[in-house]
């Protein structure tokens, strides 16, 4: 993520935490497995301590961090309570269900390098690479579609206890634009800070 490099934080990803668990715990890894390729949540009890550990990190710690993709429930919420953190902003990306559903099932992963691409904004510039590229399951669009009401369904209590933190942008600008503008966004609101 860019804007981890621009500002010297430690990205915290919460689905590259999941795919190296399903690496290297073949028994947790099954559920997690299960859950994207059906596009259900993952169990709060799988992604918690994984979050938790990974916030706890000398890195974490000494760099500050941006996390994406939680929290997402109540309950992980609640475990940045209870680890007292408390985001200085929180970032929703604003996106209707179709141009949600366009942008996620034509991406496609390059299983050699595992760097995503979307076919119709960001293909890859060699032909070796495209005639590389899988499709996974978690794209499929009945799991997009039900990823996208959860969301939904759970952006209440994101905007619930971050109500004073958020910044809602639009996700249907182009990466540059998108990247610009949050840099500008996180030097405004902790200007002197980092």
């Amino acid at each position: 993520m860019a804007i981890s490099k621009t500002f010297g934080l430690v990205h915290v990803s919460a689905r590259a935490l999941l795919k190296n668990e399903i690496k290297f715990n073949p028994d947790v890894g099954r559920v997690i497995s299960q859950c994207i390729d059906s596009g259900e949540l993952i169990p709060d009890n799988i992604i918690n301590p994984l979050i938790e550990k990974r916030l706890k990190q000398s890195d974490c710690k000494v760099n500050g961090w941006i996390m994406e993709g939680f929290p997402y429930s109540r309950s992980q919420v609640n475990l940045l309570k209870a680890l007292r953190i408390k985001p200085g902003m929180v970032v929703v990306f604003e996106c209707d269900e179709e141009t949600c559903v366009r942008h996620r099932v034509n991406v496609r992963v390059d299983p050699q390098t595992g760097v995503e691409y979307n076919i119709l904004d960001n293909p890859p510039q060699d032909e070796t690479t495209n005639s590389r590229l899988i499709e996974l399951n978690e794209n499929s669009e009945d799991n997009v579609r039900k990823l996208y009401k959860q969301w939904k369904s759970q952006i209440i209590t994101i905007e619930e206890n971050y109500r004073d933190k958020l910044l809602h942008v639009q996700a249907d600008r182009e990466v540059d634009l998108m990247t610009e503008y949050l840099a500008d966004e996180i030097d405004n609101t902790f200007q002197g800070r980092m």
